[in-house]
């Protein structure tokens, strides 16, 4: 309700959803729901593929984050400590 100074009167404002209106909020729920699971199989992809690359490095080899924590260290790093 809107008022202004000394009001005898007031104003309502709604909005009332329609059948088309609703029709289009789950249509975008779905597009964004697609959208969604496909970035999260493409995540999935990146991260067996990156796991792959990790697991065929020969030799010692660690991983280190940029707290300098390790983040990833192969079997045969984990051998040599």
């Amino acid at each position: 309700m809107f008022c202004q100074g000394d009001c005898h009167h007031t104003t309502t404002v709604s909005r009332s959803f329609t059948v088309d209106d609703r029709k289009s909020v789950e249509a975008e729920r779905e597009q964004l729901l697609q959208r969604e699971q496909a970035l999260r199989q493409q995540a999935e992809t990146s991260e067996a593929k990156l796991q792959q690359v990790l697991t065929s490095i020969r030799g010692d080899f660690v991983l280190f984050d940029r707290h300098w924590q390790i983040a990833y260290l192969n079997n045969q790093a984990a051998e040599s400590l």
